[in-house]
């Protein structure tokens, strides 16, 4: 007889023991799913950012005749001129942020 009621409570704490558990592992994975994603996609969306802001840079970069004579003294040509008012329209990139000084 007291063999079976110690076999009853160590069943019993053996189920509690098991629902705590699994009640820690769905509040751990529940916060998971709700914290861990913001920074994840933060870092993507930036990494996506900069490696587009990159390719941008290289593409004025080749494509105004005179980069420095263009941004610093406001003289466009006709070419540059034309070139700038395509951009909107043939990249995905309508908001620039400067990263650094060298963009």
């Amino acid at each position: 007889m007291k063999q079976a009621e110690l076999t009853g409570q160590s069943s019993r704490l053996k189920m509690i023991g098991v629902a705590l558990m699994l009640l820690a592992l769905t509040a751990a994975a529940g916060w998971g799913i709700y914290a861990a994603p913001a920074p994840v996609v933060d870092r993507m969306l930036e990494a996506d950012l900069r490696k587009n802001a990159m390719r941008m840079s290289r593409q004025l970069e080749s494509h105004l005749n005179d980069l420095e004579q263009t941004f610093r003294f406001h003289a466009l040509t006709d070419h540059d001129r034309e070139f700038l008012e395509l951009l909107p329209e043939t990249t995905d990139i309508y908001r620039f942020k400067l990263f650094d000084a060298s963009a």
